[in-house]
């Protein structure tokens, strides 16, 4: 009898993710799609959502990339983040995160991306969405190397005030 228990290789980790389906699924340029998989396979060698600072600028690598962090972009505008436990969920913790630390990290198209994460922290301040503490860390980490992600920091730091 076969193992039913088999392990996966790197790309097949990395093309299950549900980042690297949506980029797929999004991204017509093959130049920009075989950027885009190295991004993905990097996520596909990631453990857990960046902790410290030094996970969280692993995706400095990819932050000049305009295309690649357009179509990331693109897709987190349209990502449905589930208020609840991501077991139940499916809900691709890891690469969200780093989606997030990449436009953290980005340069271009910067005001539109700061208007995209403030607008994403209200909501899910209002929501009292759970995720909101791993947004919370992402401008922690990032605000020094970031200056302009300080305001972000700061309304979520009044958040989780309240809620301990």
């Amino acid at each position: 009898m076969p193992n039913p228990i088999k392990g996966k290789n790197i790309q097949e980790i990395a093309a299950d993710r549900e980042i690297a389906q949506l980029l797929r699924q999004q991204i017509k340029a093959e130049a920009i799609w075989e950027r885009a998989w190295k991004y993905c396979l990097k996520l596909g060698r990631l453990t857990h959502a960046p902790v410290t600072a030094k996970e969280y600028l692993r995706m400095k690598e990819f932050a000049a990339d305009e295309a690649l962090v357009e179509e990331v972009f693109h897709v987190l505008k349209r990502y449905e983040v589930p208020n609840g436990n991501p077991v139940l969920t499916g809900f691709d913790v890891i690469g969200y995160f780093y989606s997030i630390a990449l436009i953290s990290q980005a340069r271009q198209n910067r005001d539109e991306h700061l208007l995209f994460l403030h607008q994403l922290t209200d909501r899910w301040i209002k929501e009292e969405n759970p995720y909101g503490r791993l947004l919370h860390r992402n401008m922690k980490r990032l605000s020094k190397q970031y200056p302009d992600l300080k305001p972000l920091e700061s309304k979520w730091a009044l958040f989780v005030d309240k809620s301990v």
